[in-house]
């Protein structure tokens, strides 16, 4: 059984060419969720294996489309300075976020049955998906088209330092260094040192 929501999610990887023409990928993202926990549920209910299995794999697969897509969302929405910090948090996110479903997995089957576990993390996920979007309405309205537009004219703008350093500077003033930091606090280099 473990191993059909990995046959899913290969399946899903081998057949993702056509998802680079996907423009409504915050609403495809929705959706993948929507199935995700749907299947899962689903899964619950089966009593026959060749269903269950199917099911899951069908979890797999929707799972592997979320995370694709949501993938290229952060890759192409997140200006260039915060890409790194915005990637920490999404490993942190898909990381720890299974290990927290089966710590509530397991708790949940542990006080009623494997069965209702299984069927309320499904639906649960599903309404969370609900609260999120209720919150943050863009991400239905999210168009990958205007959004490669944007990141396009973003970078196509010089940065503030580059403009900073093309303008002409008094002879007397010391040249500015950056620190690698990236921070507020600056050095000048003093010619008589």
């Amino acid at each position: 059984m473990y191993s059909a929501v990995a046959v899913g999610s290969l399946l899903a990887a081998g057949l993702s060419g056509p998802l680079g023409g996907v423009r409504r990928q915050g609403l495809a993202v929705v959706v993948s969720i929507v199935l995700w926990g749907g299947a899962i549920a689903g899964f619950g209910l089966a009593h026959d294996i060749a269903l269950g299995l199917a099911l899951l794999a069908l979890a797999g697969a929707a799972d592997m489309v979320s995370a694709i897509l949501r993938n290229a969302i952060l890759n192409v929405a997140t200006p260039d300075e915060m890409r790194g910090r915005l990637q920490g948090v999404f490993l942190v996110v898909v990381t720890g976020g299974p290990r927290l479903g089966d710590l509530e997995a397991g708790s949940v089957a542990a006080v009623t049955s494997p069965a209702f576990s299984v069927i309320s993390g499904g639906l649960a996920g599903i309404g969370c998906l609900l609260l999120v979007t209720a919150a943050v309405p863009a991400l239905i309205r999210y168009d990958a088209k205007a959004a490669l537009a944007q990141a396009r004219e973003r970078s196509s703008q010089p940065p503030a330092s580059a403009a900073a350093a093309s303008a002409p500077h008094d002879r007397t003033e010391a040249p500015v260094v950056p620190r690698p930091s990236g921070g507020t606090s600056r050095d000048t280099l003093d010619p008589s040192a």
